[in-house]
């Protein structure tokens, strides 16, 4: 759905910070390197990179994922979404 079908799936407050704020966080040196990325996808490095991640294991991965679950911003979000009555009563 690119980028407007995620913005029609985040809070009106995310799509606004989106949109005021994006255009701070991708930069000339954001494309350049989205540039790269892209053509390490092309080529088939990334993908060459992800199935020798898998073969031994996903020691990176796990690595990484456990890290991004320890981030400070999960502990204080789990927080800031038990004090909004609407995300209790959806459940």
């Amino acid at each position: 759905h690119g980028i407007a079908g995620m913005y029609r799936r985040v809070s009106d407050t995310a799509e606004y910070g989106g949109y005021s704020r994006g255009p701070r966080v991708i930069t000339k040196n954001t494309r350049k390197e989205m540039k790269k990325m892209l053509s390490e996808i092309v080529s088939g490095k990334f993908a060459k990179e992800w199935m020798e991640e898998n073969k031994k294991g996903r020691p990176n991965f796990k690595k990484m994922r456990e890290t991004c679950d320890k981030h400070s911003i999960e502990a204080v979000g789990g927080q800031l979404r038990g004090m909004m009555e609407f995300i209790k009563k959806a459940k």
